[in-house]
């Protein structure tokens, strides 16, 4: 209680309140371009607790369905070069709501010598490595911009120690990239699967399928 007072008085807090920890920490909140309120921390007990009192910041503002800013989306914030990927985006107006996209919006990269972007989809494709900003434009205005980089992983692992296939069956081979530690938005011609046993099966990009007549049940990929 004494370290986070002193955090608090550090801070500037004039009045500082000490809610509940452990598994009764919940935080909740309507985020930007979202019409409904969720969980949005990690409660130690792996769920959201009942609790008997909660502290609540609500806006009396106005409610507004007009345009002020976007909201970019991706899977990854690393890609290597070749791999494609898909942008999204919404519109924020300056309550939250979510308005239409205005007009005439399009997208565009800092570098198209390092990646190129669809203007009207959204489709990023990484050329080379180095890093370019993604912007979402109205006019010759960013409304929201995320940096990229294109690397090549610097360590690759299994998702799991074995996977179980059926003969004749395509099964994906769960391989993951990562770039100090960042997942990596890869294709299937960025790696190389030999297997133990050639006769074993058929290797076609991350996808193994197995060869019954091999007689083999279980090797290493």
């Amino acid at each position: 209680m004494e370290e986070i007072a002193q955090i608090m008085y550090d801070a500037g807090c004039v009045t500082a309140i000490n809610l509940d920890g452990g598994g009764s920490t919940t935080y909740l909140s309507k985020p930007a371009g979202k019409d409904n309120i969720t969980l949005v921390n990690r409660p130690s007990d792996g769920y959201a607790r009942s609790v008997s009192t909660s502290l609540v910041a609500v806006s009396f503002a106005k409610s507004s369905n007009e345009f002020d800013h976007a909201i970019i989306s991706s899977d990854y914030d690393y890609v290597t070069p070749g791999t494609t990927m898909q942008f999204n985006v919404i519109g924020v107006s300056n309550t939250g709501n979510t308005p239409p996209i205005p007009e005439g919006a399009y997208w565009r990269v800092s570098d198209t010598s390092i990646a190129t972007i669809d203007a009207e989809t959204g489709l990023f494709t990484a050329i080379k490595k180095g890093k370019v900003t993604v912007d979402f434009m109205i006019g010759e205005e960013s409304t929201a911009g995320v940096e990229i980089a294109v690397v090549n992983p610097d360590a690759l692992s299994m998702e799991s120690d074995s996977i179980n296939a059926i003969y004749g069956v395509p099964t994906a081979i769960p391989i993951v990239a990562t770039y100090k530690g960042y997942p990596v938005a890869t294709k299937p011609e960025d790696f190389f699967v030999a297997l133990q046993y050639e006769t074993a099966g058929t290797i076609d990009g991350l996808t193994f399928t197995a060869n019954e007549e091999s007689g083999y049940r279980s090797f290493m990929a």
